[in-house]
C-alpha cells in the first residue's frame, strides 16, 4: 500500500500566493456596490429657489434657506 504524498509548506505558500495573485487579477476592475446618484430636473432646481430666503448673519455672511 502506497503512502499519500506530504506537500510541504514551501510548496503551499507559493500555490497559495498564486491564487490570491490571480484572486487579484480576475477581481481588480470588479464594482460590488454602484456608486449612488440622483436625478434633478430644472423643474426641481427652480422650485426649491422660488422659495429660497436670504438673511442676514452678520456684515460679512449670509445665508440661503431652500425649501425642497
Amino acid at each position: 500500500m502506497e503512502k499519500p504524498m506530504k506537500t510541504d509548506i514551501y510548496t503551499k505558500t507559493v500555490l497559495t500566493i498564486i491564487a490570491i495573485s490571480l484572486l487579484v487579477i480576475a477581481f481588480n476592475n470588479s464594482v460590488f456596490i454602484s456608486p449612488a446618484s440622483a436625478q434633478l430636473s430644472r423643474s426641481d432646481i427652480s422650485y426649491c429657489w422660488d422659495l429660497a430666503t436670504i438673511d442676514k448673519v452678520n456684515e460679512r455672511r449670509w445665508q440661503i434657506h431652500t425649501y425642497c
